[in-house]
């Protein structure tokens, strides 16, 4: 396996792991990450860029989907 086969397969897993989310999953993580964010004033909590791709990608109403990117 050459260094690029191991930089892709975690990104590929990620990707994978946020399609498979239920809304409520989407829905407890975030809840999660604003209690985080509320325990310590100022603390700056962190979103994997997969599960933001897909929130956004659940929120882009479908005839607008191919504009998500921009």
């Amino acid at each position: 396996m050459d260094e690029s086969e191991k930089t892709v397969k975690p990104t590929n897993v990620r990707i994978t792991w946020a399609r498979n989310l239920k809304d409520m999953d989407i829905v407890d993580l975030l809840q999660m990450k604003l209690l985080e964010s509320r325990a310590v004033r100022g603390t700056q909590v962190s979103l994997l860029n997969e599960l933001v791709h897909e929130i956004k990608f659940r929120l882009t109403p479908k005839g607008q989907r191919g504009n998500a990117d921009s």
